[in-house]
């Protein structure tokens, strides 16, 4: 009889088990990004979890076009899709408010707390969370950073790439059109979309530091903690924050590497 204690069919026993357990749970795990259960909307915040676990799964394309679907939504006063906040703020009494064209402009660059498929997003909080933002900037450059090296493609082979990055954004509009044609799964040009909406994000987050230290200041519930209401240099936060930084220069580097091969 074979011997079912030895090491190696100990292993090859965890193994098979855990290939059934893939495989039961990944109809599962790829049905969306929004949290599940009563949760329909997209968080952003877990979804900059959810994503990561797609992409180290081998969804590439999947993960690609939910990061693109994310940033259309970023906050902007130009934006027609309805935005509502306050419903977990004291300071606003616990009671939503439809934000005007002030309040956009206040929050542009940020990104919603949960964006609803009914045509609307909201913020959670008085202003928007600073660690929906800084996870989705972190998560997106972490992302877009491995797929570009992987790929090992020179920029020159996709026209635009470097110049649309650097280039005003209008020229996002021609980014927008361009990928609705030909799908939004290229690592590359989900990058010339992404880049520039993250880089305004950067500002909006660098505006929470409000005495110039260098660290986030933040009212009640904007953060996920809002069984809890804290405010003012959450850790937690800074170190979101300190990812974004870190994760968005890294893919600043990679593109920079790239353009250096068209050269």
């Amino acid at each position: 009889m074979p011997d079912n204690t030895s090491p190696d069919s100990s292993w090859m026993s965890f193994v098979d088990k855990a290939n059934r357990f893939l495989q039961k749970t990944q109809e599962h795990v790829l049905q969306g990004i929004n949290p599940g259960g009563i949760y329909q909307g997209i968080w952003c915040r877990d979804a900059a979890y959810i994503l990561r676990d797609w992409f180290l799964s081998g969804n590439i394309h999947g993960t690609m076009q939910q990061i693109y679907q994310i940033w259309s939504h970023q906050i902007s006063s130009s934006n027609t899709e309805k935005l509502v906040y306050g419903r977990g703020s004291p300071e606003m009494k616990f009671l939503s408010e439809v934000a005007k064209e002030d309040n956009e402009k206040q929050f542009e660059g940020a990104l919603p707390t949960t964006i609803f498929q009914a045509g609307f997003s909201e913020i959670y909080g008085q202003k928007p969370d600073i660690d929906s933002t800084a996870l989705m900037i972190s998560t997106s450059s972490w992302i877009l950073a491995r797929s570009l090296k992987d790929r090992q493609q020179p920029i020159s082979e996709t026209p635009r790439a470097a110049q649309t990055i650097i280039a005003s954004e209008h020229s996002s509009d021609f980014v927008s059109a361009l990928l609705s044609k030909v799908g939004i799964t290229d690592p590359t040009k989900v990058a010339e979309y992404v880049v520039p909406r993250m880089l305004k994000a950067v500002e909006y987050l660098f505006s929470r530091d409000v005495d110039n230290d260098g660290l986030l200041e933040q009212s009640h519930n904007e953060d996920w903690m809002d069984t809890v209401l804290r405010a003012g240099k959450i850790v937690y936060s800074q170190a979101c924050w300190i990812l974004a930084l870190n994760n968005l220069s890294s893919l600043l580097s990679q593109l920079g590497r790239m353009m250096n091969l068209k050269i």
